[in-house]
């Protein structure tokens, strides 16, 4: 079961990024298969901070952190619902080993 970027607005939440960082290794073709890992290090009441990595075998192209907010429908800051949360620390990195 995934969270669906469209199902929180519909029930008054959006994700919006408030922080990217990244860093650049190695160049990836268009046409170039890779993989994304993408991981949960960090879980607050209103955010979540994601590890990602873009990967061509065992070679790492580009890895950075991003910080995912979550605000109600009228713009403001909104607390995480348990459920939400629930659903999301599956894909935390402690979560996964």
């Amino acid at each position: 079961q995934g969270i669906l970027l469209a199902g929180p607005h519909s029930s008054g939440y959006q994700f919006v990024v408030s922080e990217l960082e990244i860093r650049y290794r190695k160049p990836a073709l268009a046409d170039e298969m890779v993989q994304i890992e993408s991981a949960i290090v960090e879980m607050r009441g209103a955010s979540t901070r994601w590890r990602q990595r873009v990967l061509r075998n065992d070679e790492v192209l580009a890895e950075g952190h991003v910080r995912i907010g979550l605000i109600g429908n009228d713009g403001r800051v909104a607390r995480m619902p348990d459920t939400m949360r629930d659903q999301l620390s599956a894909l935390s990195a402690a979560h996964a080993g």
